[in-house]
């Protein structure tokens, strides 16, 4: 049995993990870190010597491997002090090492750590720099980098650049910047004011799983004239093929039959009516997806 486990360690650290490049990848591990989960991270160890934080071992051999996306969680559990002692220089150097092989998250991180100065010295060129090229990348935290646009902290305050980077992470499906960029619509700051618009952002971020955010966006959209919630319930409707448009902000009878049909689908109450559950659901019909598993503040 132990030369069994032997040789099937030996097999499957063999297997030659995919080159690495600039170019972004996802941050979820690969099949190879999957494989070695399989017979590391779950093994007993019944017939070997016990290693140091079972747990962790599949991570850490395929961080030895130069595997990016086991180095952003490194990096993640050093920060954070995950089963190992907290140590912010040790995160650092994890995400630098991910940074260094086209990870755009870890390049984000790395920019958080740099505006709190943990692990490094503080300094706000070093963290947009950072934010900068995970914006670049299509990274979604780079709605950090619009939010410290519209603050002026560490840049010149410049509502447009923060509409820009918002937009960036919103389309992504970050809940927090589809939340800034109603934000932002709703006053007319960084771009025209639009209302309707306003309220497609807070509908899009109030379907996520974020429940702050959830709370807040909500709380937005319903504070809103209904005027354009009505406009933002037609736009989405065209959007998803299901209304004729231009959308003119009137529940006028084939507006009403054209959210009927939607409610039904949507298993919704089919009375006609606007309210935030609809625009909630369309929303999410037609609006970007969620960034998918890695959703938490950096």
């Amino acid at each position: 049995m132990r030369r069994l486990i032997h040789l099937l360690l030996i097999l499957v650290l063999a297997t030659p993990l995919p080159a690495t490049s600039a170019v972004p990848r996802q941050d979820r591990p690969t099949a190879t870190v999957q494989r070695i989960a399989l017979v590391i991270g779950n093994g007993r160890y019944q017939h070997l010597d016990q290693l140091p934080n079972p747990a962790n071992d599949a991570r850490a051999v395929a961080a030895a491997q130069n595997d990016g996306s086991a180095r952003v969680s490194l990096g993640i559990m050093a920060r954070d002090g995950r089963g190992v002692p907290q140590d912010y220089a040790r995160a650092v150097r994890w995400y630098r090492a991910a940074a260094g092989q086209g990870f755009a998250h870890a390049e984000a991180r790395l920019g958080k750590l740099h505006e709190a100065g943990q692990g490094v010295s503080r300094g706000y060129g070093e963290a947009l720099k950072r934010y900068r090229r995970a914006g670049a990348q299509g990274e979604v935290w780079s709605h950090r980098y619009g939010r410290l646009h519209e603050t002026g902290e560490g840049v010149p305050k410049d509502h447009a650049q923060a509409v820009h980077w918002y937009r960036i992470a919103a389309e992504r499906g970050n809940a927090w910047a589809q939340r800034d960029l109603g934000r932002m619509y709703e006053a007319g700051r960084g771009v025209e004011r639009d209302l309707a618009e306003a309220a497609i952002w807070y509908a899009r971020a109030a379907g996520q799983d974020d429940a702050k955010a959830r709370e807040l966006s909500l709380g937005r959209l319903n504070g809103l004239p209904e005027a354009a919630r009505v406009a933002a319930a037609e736009r989405l409707l065209i959007q998803a093929g299901r209304l004729q448009g231009p959308a003119d902000g009137r529940l006028d009878p084939s507006t009403q039959t054209a959210i009927q049909v939607f409610q039904r689908t949507a298993g919704l109450s089919a009375d006609g009516g606007l309210s935030a559950d609809l625009l909630v659901a369309l929303g999410r019909q037609v609006g970007p997806a969620g960034p998918g598993p890695e959703r938490e503040e950096l």
